[in-house]
Formats: structure tokens, C-alpha cells, sequence
């Protein structure tokens, strides 16, 4: 009988969170010799879960992202992302679509936290991975708990990944499922309007969407959800130097992931589209939640960007989780931290939504 991959997948999540766990629970000085001491930095200590994480990254990960690379990092991140995501969280329903673009087809899939014929409100989610990698899979399980948590109705989509495809390929494969999700909106079982989310370069996406959707005409979304979003392509900041090595996502990596993005195009750098920070007007858009991590070189760029926001009269809250990692909402399976992390996102995602005036029930 052919082996079903995805059973695969759910074996090595579960192993995977449990051997997590048992090196988080041994004793302090057992465990510190496995993974080192405590890493404390500017008074923030890395969540002790996470650091297990990252010293297993340390043995697994190619060394950084090159031209030559892409196909060995992908399955690195792909695999790892899903791994740290942990076993499949319960969901009421979940279903997959094709979603028609003006390039072709891609992936969608559908999270409902309740069956039938009830409504809830609708989010758009944008997985993260460099541009590079990600997909579906790598980002079930935080759709399946925000859709939990919030009571909202997800739909994930798999965009168009670089070096293949280049900017703007991506983001508009973003608006054009943007509005099959609208003009669908019975049949998917939403309500009222519809909130964007993204966690890393989705989540850049997601903030260079509202622009679009605000400057073009389309439906605005009723709020946008940021997880560690990259907004400036062109300013070195504190985190990005503090931690450029040893965390996750290193500078070299940053500096390869944007010249897949954009062709090679340099000029692109100080897009607006590209960098949204960069852009002169950012008032008129939804409300926000900005979710940073400490120990990630793209922490200011997010708490920038929120506080940008503010200046611009957009009601946003900046909730930095100081004791993780860049990727957290791919460790939910494995880090307490993590998941944590999430709830609170998903408690502002509902908050925001029922302010914008959509019923939630």
C-alpha cells in the first residue's frame, strides 16, 4: 500500500514536538549542555523552547541563501516550518480551491471554525518564507488556530514563489484572490468585510495590499493582521545588525531573499510597494496589529512601520513578544511562547474586526 505523504508530514510533527519537549524538561544543566547557555540579549532571554529550535536549525540549515541554493533551502524551510507548526489543530472544516488568477491558477484553502450554513467574518492569509518558500502545508496550523481563536473564516493562498517569479507577480495574484474571495463571499460562508494577515514577507504583502486596495478602489480590508513584517528594503537598523547572525534568518539571507524578489532590480529597493514604510501618505488604512519578535533583524522595521502608522491616525497596536524567534508562528507546535504569541494576535484580529463593526458572534 503507497505510503500517504501527509501522514508523513503529521508523524514528523508530533516526533518533532515531542523531542522538543523532552529536551525543554530536562534539567536546566542537562539541557544547557545540549543547547548552551541561556541566550540573553539587551535583557530579552530567547524562550527555551525556541532556543532547542535553533540549535537543531543550526545542525540541519544550509549555511545561507544563494542564487545556487534555492531548491535546498526551500525544502530546509518547507519542512522545518511545518515540523515546528506540530501536529494538525482541530478545525470544524477545511477545504481546497483552485483560485482563477490573470496568470494562471494557484492554491487556496479554506479554514472554517463552524459548519453549515453560519457566517463568520473572512481574512486573507499570506504565509511567509523569504519569497522563496511556503505554502499551504507550511502554514495550516496557524491558519486552523487563528481561525479558532478569532472566529473567523481563513483563507490561505500559495502564491507565486521567486526567483521564478518576480515582483509584482506575487501581489497580484494576492488582488486577484482578494476579490474571488469577495465576490464569494455566500458561498464561503463570510460575513461583512474582510481582514488581510501575513506573517514575514506575506506580511509585507499584506501591508502593501491595504496601499493598493486604498489607493486602487478595491474593498479595503477591515484590518490587518502583521506578523514580523519586512517594511524598509533600504535602512539598517539596530535589530537587523544585532542579529544578523545566529537567529534564524541572517543578513545574507535578507540581502539574497530581496534579490530574488525583485529580479535583480535594485531600483525596486525604494518602491513603496516594495519598502511600504517608504510610502508619503499611510493614512486611511485599516486598523493594525504588528506582532515582533526580539531576536529578529526585522523587529525595528515592524515597530517602525506601526509607529508610522500611528503618526498617520491609524489606530494600531505594537506587541513585541521579546523572548522569540523571527519564524514563531511556525513553532506554535513546539513553543508555548509561540502559541501564546498567536492567541494574542488572534484576540486583537477579533477585537479589530468586531470595532470595524462586523458582527462576530
Amino acid at each position: 500500500m503507497p505510503i500517504d505523504p501527509k501522514s508523513l508530514i503529521g508523524f514528523g510533527a508530533e516526533a518533532t514536538s515531542r523531542s522538543v519537549k523532552r529536551v525543554s524538561n530536562l534539567p536546566a544543566p542537562i539541557r544547557q549542555a545540549i543547547t548552551g547557555d541561556p541566550i540573553e540579549i539587551d535583557g530579552q532571554v530567547l524562550d527555551h523552547e525556541s532556543q532547542v529550535v535553533l540549535k537543531a536549525g543550526e545542525w540541519a540549515r544550509p549555511d545561507t541563501l544563494t542564487p545556487d541554493n534555492v531548491a535546498e533551502f526551500r525544502l530546509f524551510g518547507n519542512s522545518s516550518a511545518i515540523m515546528g507548526g506540530g501536529s494538525p489543530l482541530p478545525i470544524a472544516e477545511e477545504r481546497n480551491f483552485s483560485i482563477p488568477t490573470q496568470t494562471g491558477p494557484i492554491e487556496g484553502r479554506l479554514y472554517r471554525p463552524v459548519t453549515g450554513d453560519a457566517v463568520t467574518p473572512g481574512l486573507l492569509y499570506l504565509h511567509g518564507g523569504s519569497w522563496i518558500f511556503g505554502n499551504i502545508d507550511t502554514h495550516a496550523n496557524v491558519c486552523r488556530m487563528i481561525a479558532m481563536a478569532a472566529n473567523v473564516t481563513v483563507l490561505a493562498i500559495h502564491y507565486s514563489l521567486s526567483p521564478e517569479r518576480v515582483f509584482p507577480f506575487a501581489l497580484n495574484e494576492v488582488r486577484d484572490a482578494w476579490h474571488w474571495m469577495h465576490a464569494r463571499k455566500d458561498e464561503l460562508g463570510i460575513t461583512g468585510g474582510i481582514a488581510i494577515a501575513g506573517d514575514s514577507a506575506g506580511a509585507n504583502m499584506a501591508t502593501v495590499h491595504c496601499i493598493r486596495a486604498r489607493d486602487e478602489g478595491w474593498p479595503t480590508p477591515s484590518f490587518q493582521l502583521l506578523f514580523v513584517p519586512p517594511t524598509d528594503m533600504v535602512s539598517m537598523t539596530y535589530s537587523r545588525e544585532r542579529f544578523k547572525e545566529g537567529f534564524f534568518l541572517t543578513e545574507a539571507d535578507l540581502v539574497q531573499a530581496a534579490e530574488n524578489y525583485l529580479g535583480g532590480d535594485h531600483s525596486l529597493l525604494t518602491n513603496p510597494l516594495v519598502s511600504p514604510i517608504l510610502c508619503e501618505n499611510l493614512s486611511g488604512l485599516p486598523s493594525a496589529h504588528i506582532a515582533t519578535a526580539g531576536f529578529d533583524p526585522l523587529r525595528d522595521y515592524g515597530e517602525a512601520y506601526g509607529n508610522a502608522l500611528r503618526e498617520a491616525g491609524v489606530q494600531v497596536d505594537i506587541c513585541r513578544h521579546a523572548t522569540l524567534l523571527h519564524p514563531f508562528v511556525n513553532l506554535i507546535g513546539v513553543s508555548h511562547a509561540a502559541r501564546e504569541a498567536v492567541a494574542v494576535a488572534a484576540g486583537a484580529l477579533r477585537m479589530g474586526i468586531a470595532s470595524a463593526g462586523i458582527y462576530v458572534p
